[in-house]
């Protein structure tokens, strides 16, 4: 099994880098791989209802969006980790996540997904909202964790940040143990997601 992380932090802050590294720790502990990609600073533009991926199954923009999608194909889940801005996430990052789901013809449903917000100042869990309900419109299951998954930007991690981010990846790795186990014991299968019109 494997995980994609999406790290949509465009300054790519101390912060950000810890949660990578306490995400990792937990996956490789329990046998699971990790990759990760870093979009926070991309030029990634929002889509524009133009179909043309209905056809090719790919983006119409050539951006990192169409580079990413084959590691989001291969993965069992995504974890995406947005900067807030004001009270939103990233816009890239939504941009991003709206089209690599949208614009991609494989099976997203039972790819497990989870969000983390990073914010400097006040409430980051619009932001935690917003990138779940790409997940909820796929069906794809949502990870819970403590504390709402938001965190507060500052040099160092505090012990109740690092609790937040190991629960939501220990949660995420026992869930795709039982989605694996519900497909080999129990014959569980999905049925092709019915694409919607934009």
């Amino acid at each position: 099994m494997n995980i994609l992380v999406i790290n949509g932090n465009s300054k790519n802050t101390s912060t950000t880098k810890a949660i990578i590294d306490e995400l990792k720790s937990v996956f490789e502990r329990d046998g699971i791989s990790i990759v990760s990609e870093n979009i926070g600073g991309n030029n990634i533009r929002g889509c524009i209802s133009c179909d043309h991926c209905r056809n090719v199954g790919k983006c119409v923009f050539g951006d990192a969006v169409n580079e990413i999608a084959p590691k989001l194909e291969e993965a069992d889940g995504i974890v995406v980790i947005s900067s807030t801005y004001y009270t939103s996430s990233n816009p890239t990052v939504l941009a991003f996540i709206d089209r690599i789901l949208f614009s991609t013809n494989f099976e997203k449903k039972m790819k497990v997904g989870a969000s983390i917000a990073v914010s400097k100042y006040g409430s980051c869990s619009p932001s935690v909202e917003e990138v779940n309900k790409y997940f909820t419109s796929y069906g794809m299951p949502v990870i819970s964790s403590t504390f709402g998954r938001t965190i507060h930007d500052s040099t160092e991690l505090n012990e109740t940040s690092l609790q937040s981010v190991r629960s939501l990846a220990e949660n995420m790795s026992f869930l795709l143990r039982c989605i694996e186990l519900g497909k080999l014991s129990y014959g569980f299968d999905v049925s092709p997601y019915e694409r919607t019109q934009r």
